[in-house]
């Protein structure tokens, strides 16, 4: 499935450069967005909400939300979670 991870929100921490950089070079279509404290997931997707909010109001469908630290998670492992919950409703 191409396209899986378009639009694609990444949300860092204060004075991670580094990891900015990395995930541009991996996704150059990614919005970056800075979590000023680290208050959790919810607060992690709420400094997002400026680039979930454009991909709603521009028809976009479901809005996944991965962790990072999450090692061995392909893109097939998403596109099988995808499919169960396509089939699902």
């Amino acid at each position: 499935m191409t396209g899986l991870f378009i639009p694609l929100a990444v949300v860092i921490g204060p004075d991670m450069d580094d990891v900015r950089r990395e995930a541009l070079r991996q996704a150059q279509q990614a919005a970056v967005f800075v979590q000023g404290a680290q208050l959790g997931t919810a607060h992690a997707v709420q400094a997002a909400a400026p680039a979930i909010e454009h991909f709603l109001a521009a028809g976009g469908g479901d809005v996944v939300v991965l962790y990072a630290d999450t090692p061995l998670l392909t893109p097939e492992t998403i596109q099988r979670l995808r499919a169960e919950l396509d089939e699902r409703l």
